[in-house]
């Protein structure tokens, strides 16, 4: 949503409605109709969202073959949901733990309060970043940026690959589901 470490006021920011989970998700990549087809979705399907990166630095984006991706969310008392599904022509991903980024991989900034952070430059203690990596070679794999023990797995698809993770509330400090 919006610049490389910040928002900004002009930036399209869309939220992704989670809905609550009506029975369980298997993480295996599969994205199963059954698991997922009462949850909403966004589409990155634009150069400001689905900016291809090389070493850091945005690469031409060719695209929605070259890089695009839906996603959606469900959420139970215990986790928050993910799906991933990326259109990607070629998957590129030689890199494991923090250098995960420079390769294929989604991301997802989470806050606890993003409301306030319209027109910062910088995350805060409530910000959640985290990068969901296929490992080429170990299809099911899947590399996490802190923290680490997310519950993930991947699935090449003829598009590209999908990508689902369960992460854990109490990932999130003091985050109360009831609450907030």
């Amino acid at each position: 949503a919006g610049k490389f470490g910040g928002f900004q006021e002009s930036d399209r920011i869309e939220l992704l409605k989670s809905v609550e989970l009506a029975g369980s998700i298997q993480i295996d990549g599969e994205l199963q109709p059954s698991e997922w087809s009462e949850a909403s979705e966004i589409e990155m399907d634009n150069m400001n969202e689905s900016v291809p990166r090389l070493y850091g630095v945005a690469s031409p984006w060719n695209g929605f073959s070259d890089c695009s991706a839906k996603v959606k969310a469900k959420w139970d008392r215990d986790n928050l949901y993910l799906a991933f599904r990326v259109t990607d022509d070629k998957l590129a991903q030689p890199y494991r733990g923090g250098h995960i980024t420079l390769g294929d991989c989604v991301e997802i900034l989470l806050s606890k309060n993003q409301t306030r952070h319209l027109g910062e430059k910088n995350l805060t203690t409530d910000d959640y970043w985290l990068s969901f990596a296929p490992i080429p070679d170990r299809e099911g794999a899947c590399s996490v940026s802190a923290p680490s023990n997310v519950p993930a797995a991947w699935r090449k698809t003829p598009a590209g690959f999908n990508i689902e993770a369960a992460i854990p509330w109490k990932c999130f400090g003091d985050f109360d589901l009831m609450n907030e």
